[in-house]
């Protein structure tokens, strides 16, 4: 009888250890250890109640026997084994949190209790915690991200417990203050130093009111910090309210806006002198028309005085080009006597006084002819004749004309025309000839040995030239005197000669090498000098001629 009491006792007390066991909402797990406990192989599963296996998703019968290893083949990455270890060796109780990972992306968190039995078994219950440490983690990343927040936007808060006076303030608000964020709040003397004058007060009436009528603040105050330096604050305070509804406390927030105001300052000051410098382009602009209306009366003034200039030139041209045309009258009957006379039968002494007068009566009408072209050149009343000629006859009527001049110096001459030229083209060979023996004239007065060449060759010049045209290029080169690099730029002006003794020496008036520049642009062409003073010099000039029809 009493036998069969005690095992019906311990049949309960078995039965009530299992019940608990089974409904605990911990998971518990008891091994049996073998060898030295230092490997998850070395914990065999006695045991796994209901919640343990609801954690480990598995049966009972897929536990039972099996090693820590055989569940979790990574168990030795988790701490765990070495709690378990030290537990089973001491016999001291553990707690020991940690996380045991499924997989890289899916993990829980497990509090564990770990404890020793009489028999050597060692127990672990565990609580799953993962709810509590995602919400933990998320707090705490809510709470980095809000000082990440305040300090980039500079921004710091505070709160103040009326009934204690505990004034709590953000790290980033001892920043900008310029205290230590490990020191606590500085006392309201401290306080007052951070604001100026003017602004402490503000802050001081706005905080008293708040709190008094609840409505909230929110001001811009001029700062001092720590170093002295000023700068500005935007500044917001709140009540905070009890269960009845009565003022627990006051918090706020503060905001650096330095940079903002100095902005605005330095805007302020840019409009200012903005608005300064309008003043004084309006004056500028007030100038600039008066001088604009005074250019413009000059312009007037001057445009009367080139039209009277103009009309001037233009009466002195045509008075040349009169008085030219009635001199010639009277010297061509001039000269004419001048031949009689000559065929007369005069004495020796006689017909040497006729030929002098010859040639200055020669001389005299070369110049009235230069002259004539000139004014005609000048009053845009030059007009070119346009007839078939030979380039070669024209160019051997020039050397025939020079070579005597050029036999009784010494020189030689020659010509080099282009084979590709046409034997007969279309112009005014008349001025064309006018231009080769000026230039040919002039190498002959001033080449005292060596010799005078002229060349004549076609330049191929697709974009100028129609297919009616061709365009020609002459060359008078010599070995003559040369001339000065200074005095090359004055060769085509009127009324102008390289050397001034030149006129004593050979005669000319000056208005050769103009009336060619004048010529060979009415050709359509450009006329330049290749010099080099001892050695010689090398006229150019080209004009646009017509392909004989």
């Amino acid at each position: 009888m009493g036998h069969n009491h005690k095992k019906e006792t311990s049949q309960e007390h078995d039965s009530l250890f299992y019940s608990l066991f089974n409904h605990m909402s911990s998971g518990v797990a008891i091994y049996k250890v073998r060898n030295d406990g230092s490997s998850g192989k070395d914990y065999i599963v006695m045991d796994f109640n209901q919640a343990a296996l609801r954690m480990e998703k598995k049966e009972i019968m897929g536990v039972k026997g099996k090693s820590l290893f055989d569940l979790r083949p990574n168990i030795d990455e988790y701490g765990l084994i070495p709690v378990f270890q030290k537990v089973w060796m001491t016999g001291e109780s553990s707690f020991f949190p940690t996380k045991l990972y499924e997989d890289e992306n899916n993990y829980n968190w497990y509090e564990n209790r770990v404890f020793k039995l009489p028999n050597g078994e060692i127990v672990a219950v565990y609580d799953d915690v993962t709810e509590r440490m995602k919400l933990e983690l998320q707090l705490k990343q809510n709470m980095d991200d809000l000082l990440a927040s305040q300090r980039i936007a500079h921004l710091g808060t505070w709160r103040l417990d009326l009934a204690t006076n505990q004034v709590v303030w953000s790290e980033e608000l001892y920043k900008m203050y310029g205290f230590d964020p490990a020191a606590p709040p500085p006392p309201y003397t401290e306080h007052m130093k951070l604001f100026t004058a003017e602004s402490w007060e503000k802050l001081s009436h706005s905080l008293e009111q708040t709190r008094i009528t609840g409505i909230p603040y929110e001001l811009v105050l001029e700062t001092v910090t720590k170093d002295g330096s000023n700068g500005w604050m935007w500044v917001r305070g709140e009540t905070i309210k009890d269960s009845g509804g009565n003022a627990a406390g006051l918090w706020g927030a503060a905001q650096d806006i330095t940079t903002r105001i100095q902005s605005e300052l330095a805007l302020l000051k840019m409009n200012d002198e903005l608005i300064a410098n309008g003043e004084e382009l309006e004056a500028m602009n007030e100038e600039i028309r008066a001088s604009l209306e005074n250019l413009e009366t000059a312009h007037r003034e001057l445009a009367i005085a080139k039209k009277r200039a103009e009309d001037a030139n233009a009466a002195k041209s045509q008075f040349l080009a009169n008085m030219s045309h009635e001199i010639r009258t009277p010297m061509n009957g001039f000269m004419g006597m001048l031949q009689l006379l000559q065929l007369s039968g005069l004495t020796e002494e006689q017909q040497k006084f006729t030929q002098i007068a010859k040639r200055s009566a020669d001389t005299l009408l070369v110049l009235v002819n230069d002259i004539l072209d000139y004014s005609r050149i000048e009053a845009g009343k030059l007009e070119l004749d346009r007839r078939n000629f030979n380039v070669h006859d024209m160019i051997h009527e020039v050397m025939a004309l020079f070579s005597i001049t050029a036999d009784a110096a010494g020189l030689s001459m020659k010509a080099v025309i282009g084979k590709d030229i046409p034997p007969v083209i279309r112009g005014d060979s008349f001025r064309l000839k006018q231009i080769i023996s000026n230039l040919v004239g002039n190498a002959v007065k001033f080449t005292h040995n060596g010799s005078i060449a002229i060349v004549v060759k076609e330049i191929k010049d697709i974009k100028e030239l129609s297919n009616k045209n061709i365009k020609l290029e002459f060359i008078v080169k010599d070995t003559g005197i040369g001339i000065p690099p200074d005095k090359v730029d004055l060769l085509f002006q009127r009324f102008s000669q390289a050397d001034s003794s030149t006129t004593r020496m050979h005669g000319g008036s000056g208005l050769g090498l103009s009336i060619c520049k004048g010529l060979v642009e009415k050709m359509g062409g450009e006329i330049w000098v290749e010099t080099l003073e001892g050695k010689g010099s090398s006229f150019y000039f080209t004009c646009v001629l017509e392909k004989a029809e």
